[in-house]
């Protein structure tokens, strides 16, 4: 099989936090990291005296947990940290758009379910780090569609 040629690099991705999830805000120039985990299907199996397999069913999928890396700043609105503050402290559901190869038309994008902010993005570091301040989050939600982007 022929290896591929259209492999990109994430450094285009776009980020944006939706309180609806129909108006979005971009803050991929906050945004460091992205991962997603989660989403396993849940699977059993039974072992007969008859046989030398085991008997194996499927079941349902797990939540998605999103980790998000942002800049920290004190700036003015587009700020996401307040965004992310307020959805954690208040238990304020949000939703997520990853377009991992940035906002052009014709990009696939993943959205989510609505979601919660489940720990502290409260900004932390190390004195001797010469990196800027940033502030990480966990996100929950229970599905992800993937569409093609239309900007």
């Amino acid at each position: 099989m022929a290896q591929t040629n259209e492999a990109f690099p994430l450094r285009e991705g776009q980020l944006s936090i939706s309180l609806n999830g129909s108006t979005w805000t971009d803050y991929s120039g906050w945004t460091a990291m992205v991962s997603q985990s989660g989403g396993e299907r849940a699977v059993g199996g039974a072992y007969t005296f008859d046989g030398d397999l085991e008997i194996v069913t499927t079941g349902k999928r797990a939540h998605f947990v999103y980790t998000v890396r942002m800049i920290y700043t004190e700036e003015g609105a587009p700020n996401p940290y307040p965004v992310i503050e307020d959805a954690y402290l208040n238990r304020t559901p949000i939703y997520l758009r990853w377009i991992p190869f940035g906002g052009v038309s014709g990009n696939q994008q993943f959205i989510t379910d609505q979601g919660w902010v489940i720990n502290s993005p409260f900004p932390s570091g190390e004195a001797n780090d010469p990196n800027p301040a940033q502030f990480e989050f966990d996100f929950v939600t229970r599905f992800i569609t993937r569409s093609t982007y239309i900007g």
